[in-house]
């Protein structure tokens, strides 16, 4: 049997489906602790959409947002293949 290929041009386009079903998600279905969710409920994000635009700094200075609920969001990222926003000179 041949292994089926995926031509190149439509990898990059199933990658890219792939990536924003995944930040459509709302953060509850990371299942993360009710205190890290409330803490970026309370900072305006609702959807992963909304926080893979954010930097480690400034996830870090949500008020109430400690180092393990930190910890705990990049592990639940991590899980989905996503991470935060990686630019820190805004």
């Amino acid at each position: 049997r041949c292994p089926v290929r995926v031509p190149e041009d439509w990898a990059f386009f199933l990658e890219k489906y792939m990536y924003s079903i995944k930040t459509e998600m709302h953060i509850r279905e990371l299942n993360l602790n009710s205190r890290t969710q409330n803490c970026l409920r309370g900072a305006g994000i609702l959807y992963v959409k909304d926080l893979v635009e954010w930097t480690v700094k400034e996830i870090y200075a949500i008020d109430g947002l400690g180092t393990d609920s930190l910890f705990e969001l990049l592990n639940a990222l991590a899980r989905h293949h996503l991470v935060l926003f990686k630019s820190e000179s805004q």
